[in-house]
């Protein structure tokens, strides 16, 4: 083989090695980066009292996909027309394993005791927002702890955060952070709303 036929083997192998690194690297982005929730940037404010039990919805919802291509003609003598894709849009949903979950507390002056439910509301219509007992039983048809396993969210289904303060104090929660796994990937995200719980008495 001469000299040139081995620098340009020599150049294809460079090539080959650069071109396989790339898709190794896209590959493991895409088992361990997996983006299976929407982003909230709301804030709620509360002002529970000592020993009493406040509950918060975390919008923790299913992050969009591709929304399916739907174009419309107006006729002169009707509504509208369906020229192609679906009557409704497809519901959001995601079903994932969750590993761990936690809420991101960044003050608790209060000492208050927090903890994570999973609630399945009784219509999509009717959201948590935040409230007392009667208030979750009206909105959720079933409460249980978050908990690990398998989880389907979407907008029927959330996470809620159970705020008891046991002194004077503030407490600041920003969003859940959720360890999860869907089918091969494995994923992370801090999400949800931000809560500021301040008690007073």
């Amino acid at each position: 083989m001469s000299p040139a036929s081995r620098r340009h083997g020599a150049a294809w192998a460079a090539a080959a090695l650069a071109v396989a690194a790339v898709l190794l690297f896209l590959a493991a982005r895409w088992v361990l980066s997996p983006q299976a929730f929407g982003e909230s940037g709301a804030t709620i404010t509360a002002h529970p009292t000592i020993g009493s039990t406040e509950y918060f919805g975390m919008a923790v919802y299913a992050a969009a996909g591709e929304v399916p291509d739907i174009t419309m003609s107006s006729a002169a003598s009707g509504p509208p027309v369906q020229v192609g894709g679906p009557t409704q849009l497809p519901e959001p949903t995601v079903t994932v394993d969750v590993v761990d979950a936690r809420p991101n507390v960044v003050e608790n002056s209060s000492a208050a005791h927090l903890s994570l439910l999973y609630c399945v509301h009784r219509t999509k219509d009717l959201g948590m927002g935040s409230g007392m007992a009667d208030t979750l039983h009206r909105v959720c048809q079933s409460v249980e702890p978050l908990g690990s396993g398998t989880r389907v969210f979407n907008d029927y289904r959330d996470v809620i955060l159970a705020v008891t303060p046991t002194q004077v104090g503030t407490v600041r929660v920003e969003g859940v952070t959720i360890d999860f796994q869907e089918g091969l990937r494995r994923g992370s995200q801090s999400i949800g709303v931000t809560v500021v719980a301040d008690t007073t008495q």
